[in-house]
């Protein structure tokens, strides 16, 4: 059976190899463009979720009523005294980290100097909550004592090629020498921060003139991580939260009638959230219209639109005209045709994206700022 479907199949082909070989075209061309959107859709999706305890990651957002930056009052920025305060104050909160960003970093080691991008400050119990394997080094004490770093492997490569880097010092903004006590594994692609060189945050305290601030409730300047029990009750962690307002903010230029409120953000829904919301939420402060807004993002779309016609119009015709030789019933190919067709391609991209941006565009801008 199946041997005379093949058989007919091949009569066929060989009958109609212009329309047959049209067909397969377009066949492997709609498979190609499933294939990549789906590959795309699926790194996406993937962002953060190679770290093993991913579902019990939660970064602490902070809302400051009043305290309105770019149009919104969340901050996914905190006190550097957060984390640990949580760790002591709620059994749920297994671990907790401080994260501070660095980028364009002097970086030397003796006449090698680079900028440096993906620094950041922090403290051994990232090893903790986030899957960032050592290769060399101790992850329960690398970023314990002050002036201590941990790099990654293109970084140990870089400034030290394959000699071990373990208790060699790399020199800070061109005045503070790190003691290099541990090599970590390049993080993936598919993760929302990429750090390249890791330094204990008790380097930030020690080279600061404000040591003060980190013990303090009012520097909102770092993101804090924590990694909660197994079974962990988000909606109700966030109702507890409340708990460390009332009991830490209690500065006299506090708004008593608009305190603070912190709430948490899974790891996994942190890439997710629409850069594109965000883009809205910034030019609708701006004072940009709905009309405006619709604009801007359909543009792209429709450049690329354009020119898949100017592409495909020629090759259409010439193959369609190719094919019907071969009809007993001829009809010619209006131009019509592919003008219409141009259009419906049109309309269907401007009701996709449009419908996006026009639901953002309504939404207030607090909303589409959020944990920017």
């Amino acid at each position: 059976m199946l041997k005379n479907y093949l058989t007919i199949a091949w009569r066929n082909f060989r009958k109609q190899k212009t329309f047959s070989l049209i067909n397969m075209a377009g066949l492997a061309v709609g498979m190609a463009c499933f294939i990549l959107i789906m590959l795309y859709v699926q790194y996406e999706l993937s962002f953060d979720r190679f770290h093993e305890k991913a579902e019990r990651i939660y970064r602490v957002v902070a809302h400051q009523p009043g305290n309105v930056y770019l149009g919104t009052d969340h901050f996914a920025v905190t006190q550097a005294i957060l984390g640990k305060t949580l760790k002591e104050e709620f059994p749920e909160v297994l671990h907790a980290t401080i994260v501070e960003n660095y980028n364009n970093v002097l970086i030397s080691v003796g006449d090698q100097s680079f900028y440096e991008e993906g620094l950041i400050a922090t403290n051994s119990e990232i090893f903790e909550i986030f899957t960032f394997p050592l290769l060399r080094g101790d992850p329960q004490t690398a970023l314990v004592e002050p002036f201590s770093v941990v790099l990654s492997e293109t970084i140990a490569r870089k400034y030290f090629g394959a000699e071990n880097p373990l208790g060699k010092a790399i020199r800070y903004l061109g005045k503070h020498d790190l003691k290099v006590t541990g090599v970590m594994k390049e993080a993936p692609k598919n993760s929302h921060f990429h750090p390249n060189v890791l330094f204990s945050f008790e380097t930030v305290i020690a080279i600061s003139t404000n040591k003060d601030q980190f013990a303090k409730w009012g520097n909102s300047s770092y993101y804090t991580y924590i990694l909660a029990v197994p079974g962990f009750d988000a909606e109700a962690f966030d109702a507890k939260l409340g708990q460390i307002v009332k009991k830490y903010h209690t500065e006299d230029w506090r708004d008593k009638a608009n305190p603070h409120r912190y709430y948490l953000q899974r790891l996994t829904d942190i890439h997710l959230h629409s850069h594109i919301n965000f883009d809205i939420g910034i030019r609708k402060v701006l004072g940009a219209s709905i009309a405006q807004l619709l604009l801007l993002l359909s543009k792209d779309f429709m450049k690329l639109i354009i020119v898949a016609n100017i592409i495909a119009w020629p090759v259409v015709w010439y193959a369609m005209n190719q094919w019907l030789q071969g009809f007993a019933y001829r009809t010619s190919l209006s131009w019509l045709m592919f003008f219409l067709t141009a259009v419906a391609a049109i309309v269907i991209a401007l009701l996709t994206v449009g419908f996006q941006t026009i639901k953002a565009a309504l939404a207030n801008p607090v909303e589409s700022l959020r944990y920017e």
